[in-house]
């Protein structure tokens, strides 16, 4: 009984190692070990308790790096278009932060009324991202096909 508490303290121990070995790999790995998180067929259930706080807690970059990626790509300081931006996200994932944020009253009014083809740009872009999605299904099945060896239907689940 001592020794099976040890090895589950030692194992604990083992997945903090990698949950934060994890979170320093990028991103790529980040997006693995969330989906090993659900993967409780395939994986033991105290890894996957580990693995599933990245879902929420994914690592954060800094304020610093949010207001220049974001001044980046708005062309203007945050303050210019928004009212409120919170100093900490709500939820960081594997590529991206989440901020509740408040825009500008006067932001909001200039987007709508500067631009009436919002919504059909929108649409077409969404249809396009949609397409290159079908795509790429279509590439990742066809790949685990023809990878896969032995009798099995190849996509495994």
């Amino acid at each position: 009984r001592w020794r099976e508490r040890r090895r589950a303290a030692l194992r604990r121990r083992a997945w903090l190692v990698l949950h934060f070995t994890v979170s320093i790999c990028g991103a790529a790995l980040v997006k693995w070990a969330q989906w090993a998180s659900v993967r409780r067929d395939m994986f033991p259930e105290d890894f996957c308790e580990a693995m599933s706080a990245l879902h929420d807690d994914a690592p954060r970059h800094s304020r610093r790096q949010t207001d220049a990626i974001m001044e980046e790509q708005l062309g203007v300081p945050i303050s210019a278009v928004f009212a409120h931006f919170p100093d900490e996200p709500v939820a960081s994932g594997s590529i991206a932060q989440v901020y509740r944020c408040t825009l500008r009253p006067e932001v909001a009014t200039a987007c709508s009324a500067r631009d009436p083809e919002l919504a059909r740009r929108l649409r077409l872009q969404h249809k396009q991202w949609a397409a290159g999605q079908r795509a790429m299904q279509g590439q990742q099945g066809h790949g685990l096909q023809r990878h896969s060896s032995g009798g099995g239907s190849g996509a495994g689940a």
